[in-house]
């Protein structure tokens, strides 16, 4: 079922229900911290998602945690059977880490 929740701070989720729970795909609305989760939840808790800054400059009450700029590097490798992708995740600071899709 899809449904919309509104609360008293005009933050809202739109989204799949299940048993009077947010379940499945949804978006949540911080509109008083200028942020939206767009991703899955289960039995009202977010599992997996992206969250962006979305209007924070005019919120009431803006996040002191603004999203980094990253940036994404894309590798190809391959070695016998084992062959994948390594992805480098960069942010401003200069910090990077690495995650290996693989495939055999």
């Amino acid at each position: 079922m899809h449904g919309v929740l509104s609360k008293a701070n005009d933050n809202r989720y739109e989204g799949q229900w299940k048993d009077g729970k947010k379940h499945g795909k949804g978006k949540f609305f911080y509109l008083d911290r200028g942020q939206l989760y767009t991703g899955v939840w289960c039995d009202d808790i977010p599992k997996c998602g992206t969250v962006e800054d979305f209007g924070r400059h005019e919120a009431p009450k803006p996040t002191t945690y603004p999203l980094p700029e990253v940036s994404v590097n894309h590798t190809v490798y391959r070695s016998g059977d084992v062959h994948g992708r390594f992805h480098r995740l960069g942010h401003h600071s200069g910090s990077f880490f690495s995650v290996f899709w693989g495939v055999t």
